[in-house]
């Protein structure tokens, strides 16, 4: 395993231009079409292409809430260019090199070079990044956004600290759960000034930061739209799917049918703020009268978010939907070959490969970071240089539990973890423990 992985180090460059060729060529002649959240985002730029606007439009007011609208805008740019499905592909190819690059320039601040070459090789392995690429979602352009923040906020100086902080409202503008960085910038900053570390100007920029982006933002949206916007808007209705008489801590629209307390006879009659104050209503009434149950949901919530991680693979495999709980429900239900019935058998092959692959690594991954953990002592961690990367994982996690849990909504935080285990993988190749006491 050694002489691989040096192989693999001493022939990085080679395996990069693969790495994107091959994104390339799937763009190319593998995409398949959107749909779900994909083919949404699609339908919002489109709408926007139409009306010549920005995102979101005045024609989307009565949509059921408003989605990353950033993302939704810079997908329009894209169109503009070339309106085709392959250039969303092609944009999340340049999206994915410039996730890399930010990921490898983070690790050099952290640990040695030989490190970082190693978390590009894992970062690689993870096929669900490359499956993104051929998908329409918000996770791409958020690592960037992330990633570039964090950067900035490690410069230390008040200058980066602006920066951070608007790239950490950027990131807010594609998804809420970016007001987990914020707010861990935020606190760490206060924690300094209070020891004394005459980071009141630091605390300060980084606050400049958000508010001019999130000011200047929602007043183009205000002057566009007649709403002051920067951020989704679809909180309510991700609470209510994790609050509710039918909720199981995942995904389910039970709630929206009708008798439901999500049920909306006439949608198209309201506005996404109504329905979202309805939502917002009928989602805090349950919680309050059902505290315990909302409660024991949330171990749930990590478990589907955490034991799961096939988000893209049916989709990088061209078996649309067939994810595993879908699979093993079919396999125990004796249905198994009609799952693959007028596809190509090669198709089937390559999906059972690309699967159990993925979740061979997934899981490795997992046990070398908890190992790590253990072994570290928690209490160290928190004293770390990796503090303000622990501290956004770990609030963004708390906003994300509220609602409920997906596979997907864990990517963000799959970079950092590569990122951490790629210390002991390069230690342990380089003959050393595979674990260290300190960090």
């Amino acid at each position: 395993m050694n002489k691989i992985f040096n192989y693999l180090l001493e022939n990085i460059s080679k395996i990069l231009v693969i790495y994107f060729v091959s994104q390339v060529l799937l763009v190319i002649f593998w995409q398949l079409p959107f749909t779900s959240d994909s083919l949404y985002y699609y339908k919002l730029a489109q709408d926007c292409l139409k009306y010549h606007c920005i995102s979101p439009a005045k024609a989307q007011l009565y949509e059921d809430y408003i989605s990353a609208p950033l993302y939704v805008n810079i997908t329009i740019i894209a169109l503009l260019i070339c309106n085709s499905l392959k250039t969303i592909g092609i944009l999340n190819v340049l999206l994915n090199a410039l996730q890399m690059y930010l990921f490898f320039n983070l690790s050099e601040k952290l640990f040695d070079r030989r490190t970082s070459l190693v978390g590009l090789l894992l970062y690689m392995l993870y096929l669900n990044t490359v499956g993104m690429v051929l998908m329409n979602l918000t996770e791409l352009l958020f690592g960037v956004l992330i990633l570039t923040a964090i950067i900035f906020f490690y410069k230390n100086s008040v200058k980066s600290f602006f920066l951070s902080g608007l790239f950490a409202a950027a990131s807010i503008a594609v998804r809420p759960m970016g007001w987990g960085l914020a707010s861990a910038f935020f606190i760490i900053l206060i924690i300094r000034t209070i020891k004394k570390e005459k980071m009141l100007k630091g605390l300060s920029a980084v606050v400049l930061g958000v508010s001019i982006f999130i000011l200047v933002y929602g007043t183009i949206t205000k002057i566009s739209f007649g709403d002051f916007i920067f951020s989704s808007s679809n909180g309510p209705v991700n609470l209510i799917i994790g609050a509710n008489d039918d909720a199981t801590g995942a995904f389910n629209t039970k709630v929206f049918d009708q008798g439901k307390i999500g049920y909306i006879g006439n949608p198209a009659a309201m506005t996404y703020v109504e329905k979202g104050k309805y939502w917002q209503e009928n989602a805090e009434g349950w919680i309050l009268a059902h505290p315990f149950k909302w409660l024991s949901l949330i171990p749930r919530k990590i478990f589907f978010m955490f034991i799961l991680d096939d988000f893209t693979i049916p989709y990088l495999s061209h078996i649309d939907g067939l994810y595993l709980p879908k699979l093993a429900k079919m396999i125990i239900q004796g249905k198994l070959f009609q799952i693959f019935t007028g596809k190509p058998f090669y198709l089937a092959i390559l999906y059972f490969i690309i699967l159990i692959f993925n979740y061979i690594y997934y899981f490795y991954i997992m046990l070398i970071l908890l190992f790590s953990i253990i072994k570290i002592r928690v209490h160290r961690i928190f004293n770390s240089k990796f503090f303000p990367i622990i501290l956004f994982i770990l609030l963004g996690l708390s906003i994300t539990i509220i609602a409920y849990g997906d596979a997907r909504y864990k990517y963000p935080y799959m970079l950092f973890i590569i990122l951490f285990v790629s210390q002991p993988v390069s230690r342990y190749l380089t003959g050393s423990k595979l674990f260290i006491n300190k960090v």
